[in-house]
């Protein structure tokens, strides 16, 4: 998984290397909030790419996330002993943490839409026959429901929200919760 997670970041160096030119390397190039625009529209989809249909492990996550906190202090121009949070919040995006969760609820809600689906079946039954502490990727998004504060699988189960109004709910409590936890950290 640790092998997976830098053939990531080789993805993503990659494409900041292939973005150069077009000024996204930080100091003389772009201004920092257009960087960070590039990055979340170029850069970061490939990283996570596929992410949300497994479970990570804490290791891999965090050597994503180590490299999306050295570029982001590339970007803004900060030094490497900025703290991390302030990194964070300066440039208003989440941790990759963060963008898994958001990718995960997204599909779980896309996948529940479609009742003829294998795919439905099988988180329908998983619903109903694992418990929450097994290492299934229902249990993980019944806990991410949970630690978001969203309604929870078997809800959705019974009543999935349109894609529109979910992705709305679901940003809006990712970026509350992150934004919290982060304040609270450079607090």
């Amino acid at each position: 998984d640790e092998e997976a997670a830098e053939k990531r970041v080789q993805v993503g160096r990659r494409t900041m290397y292939s973005l150069f030119k077009a000024g996204l390397h930080g100091l003389n190039g772009l201004n920092p909030c257009t960087s960070v625009k590039v990055w979340n529209t170029y850069v970061l989809p490939r990283i996570v790419h596929n992410m949300e249909v497994c479970i990570n492990s804490s290791s891999a996550v965090s050597i994503l996330e180590a490299y999306q906190r050295k570029t982001m202090k590339q970007l803004q121009h900060l030094p490497d002993c900025t703290s991390n949070p302030v990194t964070y919040l300066l440039c208003g995006i989440l941790p990759i943490e963060g963008e898994i969760d958001k990718r995960m609820l997204t599909t779980l809600a896309r996948l529940l839409r479609d009742d003829t689906t294998a795919e439905y079946k099988i988180i329908k039954r998983q619903l109903a026959m694992k418990s929450i502490s097994s290492s299934s990727w229902t249990s993980k998004v019944r806990s991410l429901t949970h630690k978001y504060g969203l309604p929870t699988a078997h809800e959705l189960l019974l009543n999935p929200p349109s894609k529109e109004c979910w992705k709305k709910d679901v940003k809006q409590a990712i970026h509350k919760y992150h934004d919290k936890a982060l304040r609270d950290e450079c607090a």
